[in-house]
């Protein structure tokens, strides 16, 4: 998978990070025996300390601060949906029938960077570049381009391309629902619904599977 970046977050996180760090690392050198010393010991502190709160508030810290804070919805964890699609023969340019099947949506998100991928029975997607931002409605847009590939035995039907989507993240009540659409390069389209999520990482469809079914075998 290859991670989305945000510009604009890391321009943030950056300032924010430099600010506090040279605070700190000029607080034990104002009384230092030279200027040069000075200014030598200071940009080292700075240097380390801005790499450490960079890294701390990328992975974790971000997490557990408001989103009027951060500008960022937390969306990270495995979703379970449904993915209703209609492919269209590309010879007649007759439209299929709706099918409707049952996905899992696995978001890996950091404060700089995000991947997504996309476990189903008959394939897999990852995806190639993603991106969230904010709607003029309050909600966000996470929009990604990605590349499936189905599994062998689907094949001789199923050939391996690539797509885009763009779902729509919302809050109903406290907790975040995904809803949108995708299209892809081999005259498929359709929409996506994930209205439930567990914080744990699946990395296939039976993985996903487990985690959902976790809750169940423990009731």
């Amino acid at each position: 998978m290859v991670k989305g970046i945000y510009p604009n977050n890391a321009k943030w996180l950056i300032h924010l990070a430099a600010i506090i760090s040279t605070s700190l690392a000029l607080c034990p050198y104002i009384h230092a025996d030279t200027l040069i010393e000075s200014v030598l010991k200071i940009a080292s502190y700075t240097t380390t300390l801005t790499t450490g709160l960079v890294f701390i508030f990328n992975k974790w810290l971000w997490k557990w601060m408001p989103e009027f804070i951060t500008g960022l919805p937390n969306l990270n964890g495995t979703w379970k949906g449904d993915l209703k699609y209609r492919w269209i023969n590309p010879d007649t340019k007759i439209d299929g029938k709706d099918t409707v099947q049952p996905v899992f949506l696995v978001i890996k998100q950091t404060f700089l960077s995000i991947r997504i991928c996309i476990f189903s029975v008959e394939s897999e997607s990852y995806s190639l570049s993603a991106n969230i931002s904010p709607t003029e409605t309050g909600s966000w847009e996470l929009s990604y381009n990605y590349d499936n590939t189905p599994d062998r035995s689907f094949r001789d039907r199923s050939q391996r391309h690539r797509g885009s989507a763009e779902l729509k993240a919302s809050k109903v009540n406290t907790a975040h629902q995904l809803k949108g659409d995708y299209w892809t390069d081999r005259w498929s389209q359709g929409n996506m619904e994930f209205l439930e999520r567990k914080h744990k990482y699946a990395t296939n469809y039976k993985s996903a599977l487990d985690i959902f079914s976790e809750d169940q075998s423990t009731a």
